[in-house]
């Protein structure tokens, strides 16, 4: 995240817990609590980090949640979905709306 800064606690805390942010958020872990060196060794689970990275941007929220509805048009095999997310991109952050500019394949989305 360009607007943290390089070496910031935010830059910090994005770099090391990157993937949390990646993972279908039906996956997180909320049972296992573990010391979290990025944010002053508290004991936090997969769901608070990523709760606590949300935190520190709008936009990056809104584009969590955008990419978590893409993870579960996919998952669903719901080419509806997965077609209104690539036509309505209002108020998304500029990669997101540079991504879906490209033509979108239905074909492996079909039912069998």
């Amino acid at each position: 995240m360009k607007q943290a800064g390089q070496g910031s606690y935010n830059a910090r805390a994005l770099k090391h817990y990157w993937k949390s942010l990646t993972k279908d958020s039906t996956k997180l872990d909320f049972k296992t609590y573990r010391k979290s060196r990025n944010f002053r060794n508290m004991q936090l689970c997969e769901q608070d980090i990523v709760e606590r990275l949300l935190n520190m941007s709008s936009a990056l929220r809104q584009a969590y949640v955008y990419y978590q509805t893409l993870l579960q048009a996919v998952q669903q095999r719901d080419p509806r979905l997965l077609e209104s997310l690539t036509r309505s991109a209002a108020g998304m952050p500029e990669p997101i709306k540079k991504t879906r500019e490209k033509e979108p394949c239905y074909n492996g989305l079909k039912s069998r």
